[in-house]
């Protein structure tokens, strides 16, 4: 028998030196990777049984071999370990036995933000000791902070680029402005509005934002003209683009000024960066500073403040006057910057004053500072009695004060804990704050009182607004503070221990995913809410749990639109008190354990991550038992099975609980898919599924009475019903095919059913994986004769007898047939202009000149009339009618 390899000896050495605890680890992480590629839910809503789909077992068996194999041959691997068996949290909602309902928090896409901490957390370990000679620019204090800059405008256009959105809120309002200022030369922007100049960066119909009529009748916008004089010159350049660029220019010059400031403060340049990224990379900032608003600018203003406050002894003439066009410039982007810019001037000034030499050495500087600001003020007040005839900057709002004092509580409230417009439920690195101030009040108590002379005025006025959660991202009106208390950060890290530094890690991290999800999930919508109570961001991050529920909520009380659905108390003030005290006891049961225990038995990194876990568990299942709402959205988490069932990708199906392995075919008939809790359809509507996947299906009908009536299926919210049932007893009368996914999936039953009726379930046979089908969406649809029509965008009109395709456009339908047949014939029905219309299929096209109202019937061969065909309609010329801009009228001649 030959010899083994050496190798092979060398590797069983190495195989002994892993300790059984690295290499369960290892075994575990690679179970993690399996489950990471199937996808969980729950059997019905009643019940609650958990299901799901699995990748093949050879997955399995090769992630676990390469898992083992990494940590047994690899030492850089198992020194991050610690970091990689976090992974068995993938591992709680697929345990086989019953769990808390708060283990099915790590399932969706939660999975893969959990990777993506783990990665981030083993790179030291993996990397091994840097060597600072390689990277000696990120430690430089002089070339360091033009690398943060252009990190944070990398990060900020990245984020802006992936969401794709036109600009909304008051965005088109201040480029009007800019338009206005550019072409017109003027602020008045009533004829503006009039002939839509804000088309071309702004689709639909723009509501004017109008101030009071100035003194001579002429309308003028109710927003400042300050955001909109610094923006005109890029617009003039690129336009839109061209200004999201700028602006990400201006709010990445406000993170250098942080990373400096925090330098000054502390010496320290990992401080530096903990600070810079705490502002940089995480919300409202990262957010903001590609939003045309004012609040990104305003926050790199406040950056500049307070680094000149700490550089006091060292600034020039030249910074000083940079700075006080800065100041000066505040007020003209809103009217709520105003006290800013005058606290920041003394705040500045008095610096100066107190530095060696104070006002005889430095009055040279102090005039330079103030110069600007004193003739900007000025010239800001005249602005108003020029166009108002009143010196009052209240002028626009028909001086009437916006505030509403007996707002300030909940509005504090909710700036800091609302799960939607929060502060910290979005950044919870922002509570390091506190910490930095106890810093600060040790060491800079100086500069702790000039911050909260800063932010303690604006958060009470702010919170005094009606609209304090600023209808836009989470924390809008709080960016402009995150610049100059990121420096409060810098002071906590340098003066904190082992754990507390892996804890600021932690939050950071935590953050840094938060914005990475806002940015890149959901197609970059997630940071936008409605202010109705539920966070876009947690029922996207855990689809399966009602994530949103157990979190603090303003809205949920007091919707943004809509009558009052509960107390602030209840919703708000409850939650946040319960995470409060959770957080501050998992907190010092983490200190208690830090202190009591050697670094080598406790590793801190872990344990700060565990504190983390732990409060969200506690946070989360406490609001829970209070709120006394569902747990479980089994609606949302069974579409997701179904759209992820591929017998390719996913064959295997597993039922937990009791234990059952199955084909994924068979997992998705085990499905009842009922009406989500979450919504609240009409009387009529017995079942109501939002972006159904494609695939055959069945009805499940439960009974009270008598089997009677009729039930109709619809798909999209407008046009006629596909099929309808007379109702019976039969469990297999209801089947039916959705060809492509289906933006709503309705049934709907008259009076006679709906007495008899209890419940209507849906029951997958079949998932179609066509890739085409997965991500063609229909809008609408109907049904005409034996052929079924569906609308896949906004440029198709459905009506009773057929359906409307709008002027100048060439949208696709999709057309399916109950039986097989060679051709489709149909009517093309021109309105009152002459027109030319292509209609195509596959590699057949046919293209007709119309005239006014004239008639064309076109025959179309269908390639294999089982199968979805899909047709394009193209219109050159269209009549407004009923404010649409209508082509031709196409109807299907049986």
């Amino acid at each position: 028998m030959a010899p083994a390899p050496p190798v092979l000896f060398t590797y069983a050495a190495v195989v002994r030196d892993v300790s059984v605890p690295t290499l369960l680890t290892a075994v575990g992480a690679g179970i993690a990777i399996w489950l990471s590629f199937g996808s969980l839910g729950v059997m019905d809503a009643a019940g609650g049984g958990r299901i799901g789909l699995l990748a093949p077992f050879w997955v399995l068996a090769l992630s676990t071999a390469a898992t083992v194999a990494l940590f047994c041959g690899v030492p850089r691997v198992r020194h991050a370990a610690r970091a990689v068996r976090w992974s068995l949290l993938i591992l709680l909602p697929w345990l086989p036995l019953p769990v808390p309902d708060v283990f099915l928090i790590w399932t969706g896409p939660v999975v893969r933000l959990t990777w993506i901490a783990i990665a981030l957390w083993a790179l030291p370990g993996l990397l091994g000791q840097i060597n600072r000679r390689r990277v000696r620019f990120l430690f430089d204090a002089r070339i360091a902070p033009r690398v943060a800059c252009a990190l944070a405008f990398v990060a900020c256009v990245a984020v802006h680029y992936k969401q794709q959105f036109p600009p909304v809120g008051d965005e088109p309002h201040y480029l009007l402005i800019a338009h206005s200022l550019l072409v017109d030369h003027d602020l008045k922007v009533s004829n503006n509005y009039e002939h839509g100049d804000y088309l071309t960066y702004y689709p639909g119909r723009l509501w004017p934002h109008y101030a009071r009529p100035g003194r001579d009748g002429s309308l003028y916008s109710l927003h400042a003209p300050g955001l909109p004089v610094l923006i005109a010159p890029a617009l003039a350049v690129g336009g839109y683009r061209a200004v999201v660029l700028w602006i990400a220019v201006i709010g990445a010059l406000g993170t250098l000024f942080v990373w400096k400031a925090a330098y000054a403060l502390t010496s320290d340049v990992t401080a530096a960066w903990v600070a810079w990224a705490a502002a940089a990379l995480t919300a409202p900032a990262v957010l903001e500073s590609t939003l045309i608003y004012p609040d990104a600018v305003a926050g790199t203003v406040l950056g500049a403040g307070v680094l000149a406050m700490l550089t006091a002894s060292s600034l020039s003439i030249q910074r000083a006057a940079a700075l006080g066009l800065g100041i000066g410039l505040l007020p003209w982007l809103h009217t709520r910057f105003a006290p800013l810019a005058g606290i920041l001037t003394v705040a500045v000034a008095f610096r100066l004053i107190g530095t060696p030499g104070g006002w005889r050495r430095w009055w040279r500087t102090l005039l330079g500072l103030v110069s600007p600001i004193v003739v900007s003020v000025t010239a800001w007040l005249l602005f108003f009695a020029y166009v108002y005839g009143t010196f009052d900057p209240l002028a626009a709002y028909d001086a009437q004060s916006p505030l509403q004092p007996e707002r300030v509580v909940s509005g504090v409230l909710g700036l800091v804990a609302d799960q939607e417009f929060g502060l910290i439920p979005n950044a919870p690195v922002h509570l390091l704050w506190i910490g930095g101030a106890l810093a600060l009040s040790r060491h800079h108590k100086r500069l702790l009182i000039e911050l909260a002379c800063v932010a303690i005025p604006y958060v009470l006025a702010v919170a005094a607004f009606p609209n304090w959660f600023g209808g836009s991202t989470p924390g809008r009106y709080l960016a402009p503070l995150v610049f100059p208390l990121a420096v409060t950060v810098a002071a906590l890290w340098s003066r904190q221990d082992d754990f507390g530094r892996s804890l600021s890690v932690a939050l950071l991290t935590v953050s840094v995913l938060i914005s990475c999800a806002f940015g890149f999930g959901a197609s970059g919508t997630l940071a936008y809410n409605a202010g109705q109570g539920r966070s876009a961001f947690l029922d996207w991050v855990a689809p399966t749990v009602n994530l949103p529920a157990g979190f603090p909520s303003y809205f949920r009380a007091i919707p943004a639109e809509g009558p009052v659905r509960g107390s602030l108390s209840r919703e708000l003030m409850l939650p946040g008190a319960i995470w409060a005290i959770a957080a501050i006891g998992i907190w010092s049961l983490s200190r208690w354990i830090h202190n009591r225990c050697a670094p080598h038995t406790v590793n801190r990194s872990t344990l700060a991550a565990g504190s983390l876990v732990a409060v969200l568990s506690i946070g989360v299942a406490s609001t829970w038992q209070i709120a006394k709402v569902p747990h479980l959205i089994a609606t949302r988490a069974q579409l997701g099975l179904v759209a992820r069932e591929d017998p390719a990708a996913t064959p295997l199906g597993v039922q937990l609980v009791p234990f059952r392995l199955m084909s994924s075919a068979d997992a998705l008939r085990r499905l009842e898919i009922t009406t989500s809790p979450l919504d609240t359809p009409s009387t009529a509507v017995m079942l109501n599924l939002s972006e159904v996947p494609p695939g055959d299906y069945r009805l499940r009908l439960g009974f009270v009475a008598e089997p009677r009536g009729e039930i109709s299926l619809l798909v999209g919210r407008v046009g006629g019903p596909l099929a309808t049932w007379h109702v019976s007893g039969a469990d297999n009368a209801y089947r039916f095919r959705i060809p492509i996914r289906a933006s709503t999936l309705t049934i709907v039953g008259d009076p006679a059913a709906a007495e008899s009726i209890r419940s209507v379930a849906l029951v997958p046979l079949r998932h179609i994986t066509t890739p085409w089908a997965a991500v063609t969406r229909a809008r609408a649809a109907a049904r005409y004769g034996r052929t079924v029509v569906y609308a896949i965008d906004n440029r198709v009109i459905i009506e009773p007898d057929g359906f409307w395709v709008l002027g100048g456009r060439q949208p696709d339908v999709v057309i399916t047939t109950d039986r097989w047949q060679p051709e489709l014939t149909f009517q093309v029905s021109n309105v009152a202009i002459r027109n030319r219309v292509r209609v195509s299929i596959a590699g057949w096209s046919a293209t007709r000149e119309l005239a006014p109202d004239e008639r064309w019937l076109v025959t179309v061969p269908l390639p294999d009339s089982l199968q979805p065909a899909i047709v394009n309609v193209g219109v050159e010329q269209g009549a407004l009618a009923a404010g649409q801009l209508l082509g031709c009228r196409v109807s299907i001649v049986q």
